[in-house]
């Protein structure tokens, strides 16, 4: 008997151990995971701060010996037009009241080294937020799904306005841009939007902070690959404006003051490449004086704030949950193309669910923020089989797994 119970007493601490063991292991990868996500969610903010504090990755192409050579703030979180640089001489707009507009924009400039002429450039995931100075909360503005909705090309050095841009929606829904013989810079982005359905007072923004998203993609893939002699960077930026109805056409000088601009930063092919514009200090003092900087007024947060709050998806590693029951809804044929349109339920995420991927035989076909989707078929031979299935997305460009596949024949 007291055999037995020494030997029970041995087996019970032994198992002890073992789950004692087991839950510090476990202990250990969570915080391990927590630490990877903080080191994450520090490198990227790290790589927002570069973009504002680092020279351009490269000379540009005719540029004035003026132009930017990195990062710069001009109004940067204050709205308001004592902020505004002395030489924008638009007397009604320089007071105290605070400005209702902003507008994220993109510069694409060649470097001098630039040489390739069968390449383009996708520019998406435009991404813009504010930071709240009194909650300390970033709120996210609706850029939809980042598209670029205008894009111009300009002589270098904005001289003058040449001609809309060559802009291409591609497989994915991405717009791309081609720049034209001349390698014009392209001058592009999305609508003013209007900051009072965001916040009671513009005033109590504390950062503006954009991301901006690009990969070099080749223009015609029969032809030759030039992508190697690709020499192309982007600038992120922001302007604002007295308020949402005001026609840049009538000031003087036919401009509005910006935000401020990123450097300008080598566009890839071999992966997505990031742009980040921050209000944050450095790169230190604005490039233009105005009443409110004269006066001791401040245009930047400091560095520090902004590691300790950055925007939430910078750190986010979290998949949504998959779509599920996708189903068809209706089909509508023709005798050259039909219409399938598509169903699903909803997917969850910690942060938010941004949109849905659509994939017809495993390539993305669509993109959409509906719980729905109606695809053209173009191929009308019968008894084709089509298969669909539907991913969601969150605003850090995590992807979930697919949702269950859908069948369908012609």
């Amino acid at each position: 008997m007291i055999f037995r119970k020494t030997f029970r007493s041995q087996i019970n601490l032994k198992i002890q151990v073992k789950t004692t063991i087991y839950l510090v292991v476990i202990l250990m990868l969570s915080m391990f995971e927590i630490f990877a996500s903080a080191e994450t969610m520090a490198d990227k903010a790290q790589t927002a701060l570069n973009d504002m504090k680092n020279l351009n990755d490269r000379d540009l192409l005719n540029a004035d010996i003026n132009w930017f050579k990195g990062g710069a703030l001009q109004m940067g979180n204050t709205p308001k037009g004592t902020a505004a640089p002395f030489e924008w001489n638009n007397a009604a707009y320089k007071t105290e009241t605070p400005w209702t507009a902003i507008s994220p924009w993109f510069v694409l400039w060649p470097g001098t080294n630039h040489k390739a002429k069968n390449v383009r450039v996708k520019i998406y995931n435009i991404k813009l937020y504010i930071l709240d100075k009194y909650t300390n909360k970033w709120i996210k503005l609706n850029t939809n799904f980042g598209n670029p909705t205008w894009a111009r090309d300009y002589p270098f050095n904005f001289t003058s306005t040449s001609s809309d841009s060559s802009a291409r929606t591609e497989l994915d829904g991405r717009i791309s841009y081609k720049l034209n013989d001349s390698f014009f810079v392209i001058h592009g982005g999305i609508p003013r939007i209007d900051l009072t359905k965001y916040v009671t007072n513009p005033l109590q923004i504390k950062a503006v902070y954009i991301a901006i998203t690009t990969q070099l993609i080749l223009n015609d893939a029969s032809k030759d690959n030039d992508l190697a002699s690709a020499e192309l960077m982007l600038s992120a930026g922001a302007d604002y404006y007295p308020n949402m109805d005001v026609k840049v056409a009538n000031l003087n000088g036919n401009y509005v003051p910006m935000v401020g601009s990123s450097r300008y930063k080598l566009v890839t092919g071999n992966y997505p490449t990031v742009h980040y514009m921050v209000t944050v200090d450095p790169p230190g003092a604005p490039i233009n004086t105005s009443e409110f900087t004269k006066a001791g007024g401040k245009v930047a947060m400091k560095a520090d704030d902004f590691f300790v709050f950055p925007p939430p998806y910078l750190g986010d590693l979290t998949a949504p949950t998959a779509p599920t029951s996708l189903s068809k809804q209706s089909m509508t044929k023709s005798t050259t193309f039909a219409t399938v349109k598509l169903v699903w339920s909803a997917s969850s995420d910690n942060i938010g669910v941004v949109g849905y991927y659509i994939y017809r035989n495993g390539a993305k076909v669509g993109i959409t923020k509906s719980l729905n989707f109606s695809d053209i078929i173009l191929d009308t031979a019968k008894g084709i089989v089509y298969k669909y299935s539907v991913k969601s997305f969150d605003d850090a460009g995590n992807i979930s797994a697919s949702s269950n596949y859908l069948n369908i024949t012609y």
